[in-house]
Order: C-alpha cells, then structure tokens, then sequence
C-alpha cells in the first residue's frame, strides 16, 4: 500500500471516527438558528389568532427556545389575557409557551424568553420579562424537522380586542443540517473505497 492510499484510507477511517462520536453527542452536529418571524397587530381575540412563520432550513431540531415581545403601544396592555401555544404544522406537535391568570389588575406586557433550561415558570401577572419556563416543555420539538410553517397561537378569551399586538418574536435554537451526516458518511466510505481500489489495481 503506497502512501496515497495509506492516506486515503486514513482520512476515510478518521472521518467514518468523527461521524460515529458526533452521533454518540448531536450537539457536536448542531449548527445555530434565529429566525425572525415579524410580528401582528391586535393578536388579543377570540377565537385565537394564527400567526405563522415559515422556516427554511432543512434539518432535525435539537434545541428551541422561543422569544416573544407583546405590548399595547396605545393603550394599557393585558398579556395576562393570554394563552399562547407554538405548534409545528407539519407533524401537528405543539407546546403551550404561556397561560396568564386572567386577571383586572395589574398592567402587563411581554418581553421573554421561553426555554426548558429556565429556572421558573412565567409569572400568570405582571410583566413578563426575562426567562422562563414553558408551560409544555420544548422538548417535544427535538427531532422535528425545522423547515416548514410553525404557528403560534394567541388566544383572549377573557376581555379579547384590548389592542395588544405582537411586536415580534423568533425561534431561537441549534439544529442538524440534513447534509451533515450524508455527507461525512460518503466521504469516508469514498477515501475507504479508493484505497481499497487503488490496491486491487496492483
């Protein structure tokens, strides 16, 4: 065996290595996403309104957090109205984010992260600034693909058409990009596959 094919096995091996360890841990696959999925006006109705954001990277989840900005910027706003649920169109799996506590009093707006690495759930009045706790662990998303329509469902079925808008929010994460494996996978058994070849020439 000459030393291009001593090398051409080698980086196949090596590769075919990196592959398998990568599998053993996916997040040493993952590639990071933020995706901005604008924002809607008077989202405080009954029946809920249906904002959708469509994703165009092609891969499996392997983390999400979800992060939501809502306020009445003419009047008084009421997120504590609000039940808020993300669902991935495309296998129907969704999370509650946030169910307020239907309250009078006090104002309330939204400026929050929902993440299950979180240290406590939102708070159900008052503002809701900062981390925190989904209601249904994003968890339920990991494995889902990410391209497609999501929806994010925002429901006031207490005093509904208060004026509160959705200022923005985004889905925020790390994924594993469909090529990824295919394409390791091929290259390794490609430098296997020409040293091997290369010997039976000889």
């Amino acid at each position: 065996m000459d030393s291009v094919d001593k090398l051409a096995k080698a980086f196949g091996v090596v590769v075919l290595i990196m592959l398998l360890a990568n599998l053993q841990t996916e997040s040493a696959l993952a590639v990071p996403f933020d995706i901005d999925c604008g924002g809607q006006a008077d989202i405080d109705t009954d029946p809920a309104t249906l904002v959708v954001c469509t994703a165009v990277l092609a891969g499996a989840i392997n983390d999400l957090t979800v992060v939501l900005e809502i306020d009445d910027p003419a009047g008084t706003p009421y997120v504590s109205d609000l039940e808020i649920i993300l669902t991935d169109d495309s296998t129907g799996t969704s999370a509650v984010l946030y169910t307020g506590g239907e309250v009078w009093l006090p104002d309330s707006y939204m400026d929050a992260t929902f993440d299950d690495t979180a240290g406590a759930p939102a708070p159900t009045s008052g503002d809701v600034v900062g981390t925190f706790l989904p209601v249904d662990a994003l968890a339920a998303f990991v494995g889902v693909e990410l391209s497609g329509d999501w929806t994010l469902s925002l429901h006031d079925d207490f005093l509904p058409g208060e004026g509160l808008d959705l200022i923005s929010w985004r889905l925020v994460g790390d994924y594993l990009p469909e090529p990824s494996t295919a394409l390791l996978v091929s290259v390794g058994l490609l430098g296997i596959a020409v040293a091997g070849r290369r010997r039976s020439l000889y």
